[in-house]
């Protein structure tokens, strides 16, 4: 039978002896066997409810202040001391545009947090970044796909994608398109009448 150290990790073995003789003589002695652990396991990251998982997502608000935390990788190992979950170390990726790194990740508990500030009308205006538009209007917002990496001491590595949802705050007023607009009205117009005037503005 294969042994698997993550299955039993120690195994006891009974020995005994008896010679010959008349009457036998027996001994007997014990033998503990310990099963080393060798780097046979990838990383695995798990959501809050414990379950196993390979995609996970968290929000932020445009302008977040830097060094905001905004995520927790948990990730386990099966084997043992720096092959296994002790030696897990992380690394992110999840560039905005020309190599711009959005958020980073300390290399040991998993906690990521926001690198560099971002503005939403920057990165709808920027073709260079991968992300996903979605909403319109005041609920307007991006998904900028990140990838999480867990390495162990043996370095066998796992990712994680994080769906970074960057949400939108009125931070811009609406701005009229013309400094100034005349309109025309006659001098009989009755008390009430209603007028449309054609004012074009941008938000």
């Amino acid at each position: 039978e294969k042994l698997d150290r993550e299955q039993q990790d120690e195994y006891n073995l009974f020995v005994y002896a008896v010679d010959g003789g008349t009457p036998s003589l027996t001994s007997s002695a014990t033998i503990r066997i310990s099963v080393e652990d060798i780097n046979d396991n990838y990383p695995v990251f798990y959501a809050q409810n414990n379950h196993p998982i390979n995609e996970s997502s968290a929000s932020i608000l445009e302008m977040s202040p830097i060094k905001s935390i905004i995520y927790v990788a948990i990730c386990r190992d099966q084997d043992k001391g720096m092959n296994g979950t002790r030696g897990i170390k992380y690394d992110i990726n999840c560039q905005i545009s020309d190599g711009e790194e959005l958020l980073d990740i300390d290399k040991t508990s998993g906690t990521v947090y926001i690198k560099n500030q971002v503005s939403l009308n920057v990165l709808l205006h920027n073709e260079n970044n991968t992300m996903i538009q979605a909403g319109n209007g005041s609920n307007q917002a991006v998904i900028i796909p990140c990838t999480i990496t867990a390495t162990d001491g043996g370095d066998k590595s796992s990712r994680l994608t994080l769906n970074l949802i960057v949400e939108n705050i009125n931070d811009n007023a609406p701005v009229f398109q013309k400094p100034f607009y005349v309109f025309n009205i006659t001098e009989n117009a009755k008390n009430g009448m209603s007028f449309k005037f054609p004012f074009q503005f941008v938000s």
